[in-house]
């Protein structure tokens, strides 16, 4: 253990284990859980509401950045293939659900410009969002599970808004602990927690999902347990 880093007794906020360390960085001092691996900034550094809705603001995301717009088509393209090949072949009648849309909900507009029913739902730019009445098909959840600062209960949540056999997706990096004070990941000032495989496995266990597909290390596909193809 290196002089940045010291054992402490906090929980981990992906497996609930008490055995953490900490990283004490010139910028910022997380926590890293010794049994997953999953690491979270600590309380002290988070921004405030404020600070964190206006750092979002700058966010120029939309679907006219052609660039964007091959990113988020990628990843919804992903998404319905696993669907379709693994869950149902008929999408006809999807219903797609969002968590976090964001300022400008682009990954919606991409969903309905296919014709897919799709809701939406974020805690600064949609909070009165409407989810969809007896579960999503699909939720997806892009580059905002490292905002979260209760992973295990913002999880329980995904898997809440799911109807039986539906199908959550997550795209975020995994945790990079072998050069996490350099990885550039780390240093947007609102992302607080970074997932390891360990800590994705510990959080579908405990929402009730399974983690049946890891994409590229970035997109994690999840099935609710009752689904037949899970074990």
């Amino acid at each position: 253990m290196s002089d940045l880093e010291k054992k402490t007794g906090l929980p981990c906020l992906f497996c609930g284990n008490t055995g953490t360390e900490a990283i004490v960085l010139p910028d910022r001092e997380y926590h890293r859980c010794l049994s997953c691996q999953g690491i979270t900034l600590d309380q002290r550094f988070r921004l405030s509401a404020s600070a964190e809705q206006e750092r979002y603001r700058l966010h120029i995301n939309t679907l006219d950045d052609r660039g964007y717009r091959s990113y988020l088509t990628h990843f919804l393209d992903t998404v319905l293939d696993f669907y379709r090949t693994r869950l149902s072949a008929d999408t006809e009648t999807l219903r797609l659900f969002d968590f976090g849309s964001g300022p400008t909900p682009a990954l919606v507009e991409l969903a309905r410009e296919r014709g897919i029913d799709t809701r939406f739902w974020d805690p600064f730019f949609a909070p009165e969002g409407k989810n969809c009445i007896g579960g999503a098909d699909i939720v997806t959840c892009l580059e905002v599970a490292e905002h979260f600062y209760e992973p295990r209960t913002n999880f329980l949540h995904l898997a809440g808004e799911l109807r039986p056999g539906g199908l959550l997706a997550i795209g975020t990096l995994l945790c990079d602990n072998k050069d996490f004070p350099s990885w550039w990941y780390r240093q947007d000032s609102t992302h607080v927690s970074f997932y390891s495989k360990q800590a994705l496995l510990a959080l579908g266990r405990e929402a009730g999902l399974v983690l049946e597909s890891a994409k590229e290390d970035r997109i994690f596909l999840f099935t609710t347990k009752d689904n037949p193809s899970s074990p």
